[in-house]
């Protein structure tokens, strides 16, 4: 990792480590699909569909309940 100048002001240090923040926030936000879509394109079902096993890990989250 590139170290910062000892003359760096501490808003330079400031902003580089919001900046280092901000990437890897952008990072996840980008790679995050890609842990879900991976281990269901290894199911054996032709189309991507969850197991009762993948539901039953989700079904004590307060999202919407499939009726």
């Amino acid at each position: 990792m590139l170290k910062l100048p000892t003359y760096a002001s501490p808003l330079e240090r400031i902003w580089h480590y919001t900046y280092l923040g901000i990437c890897a926030a952008i990072f996840l936000f980008l790679i995050a699909p890609l842990m879900v879509i991976i281990p269901l394109s290894f199911n054996a079902e032709p189309y991507f569909t969850f197991s009762e096993g993948m539901l039953a890990s989700s079904a004590s989250m307060p999202s919407e309940k499939v009726k």
